[in-house]
């Protein structure tokens, strides 16, 4: 079994891409990302410059924006010789989109093959994304992980936003969910305790309880 060769609870930051870099393979269980989404825009302080407190002090801002500037040489040069199939989805991306989009999707690859690197043979993916580019990283996470391992599309909903002028309300994001093995993953269900105890008053092979309503099993 591969060591982890880092502590638990560890937090790392900065890039995470040399991060990943370093840590063994198949040492993980589950990877949970909130990653960019690709919104072309920069957060928290005026296009072009960089926040200040009241005092003048410059406070950290999120740019979410993507130039092919912002991806290294080196990460061309990966994907284009060693994953060709990756870097034509990126090369699509920009002539469908934008080369925002393509330069987005190549730092989002060069980071899921770490991470597919780093999962076990039972973890799991899950992957938050919205609207901006969802459906492109829904083909760039069924290139790495292959679509058979694909598991779930998860609707996290909200309620936040008023009505669109011109669309229905955009009150949704999407995590995507996959195996690094689909069918040797694993899965623990979470159950809420039953209101009635006593109507759930049989107990089934794995544990779960059930009542009989005459006609078939109503589990708890």
């Amino acid at each position: 079994m591969p060591e982890m060769n880092c502590q638990s609870q560890t937090v790392f930051i900065g890039d995470n891409l040399p991060i990943l870099r370093g840590l063994n393979s198949g040492i993980a269980d589950l990877i949970a990302t909130d990653p960019p989404f690709n919104k072309e825009r920069r957060f928290n302080h005026v296009f072009g410059t960089r926040p200040q407190d009241r005092k003048g002090k410059t406070k950290p801002g999120f740019d979410d924006a993507w130039t092919l500037d912002d991806v290294t040489k080196e990460e061309h040069e990966l994907l284009n010789s060693q994953h060709p199939d990756l870097y034509h989805l990126c090369t699509l991306a920009r002539k469908m989109h934008s080369e925002g989009m393509m330069a987005y999707l190549i730092m989002m690859s060069t980071r899921m093959l770490e991470c597919h690197r780093i999962l076990k043979e039972t973890g799991t993916l899950y992957f938050h994304c919205d609207h901006s580019a969802n459906a492109y990283i829904r083909m760039l996470l069924d290139a790495i992980f292959k679509q058979k391992n694909f598991l779930n599309e998860i609707v996290w909903s909200y309620s936040t936003g008023g009505v669109g002028k011109q669309w229905f309300a955009r009150k949704h994001d999407t995590i995507l969910s996959y195996a690094k093995k689909k069918g040797e993953h694993k899965f623990n269900v979470i159950r809420k305790p039953t209101k009635d105890p006593k109507r759930f008053n049989k107990t089934d092979e794995d544990g779960r309880k059930y009542y009989d309503k005459g006609g078939g099993e109503i589990l708890s």
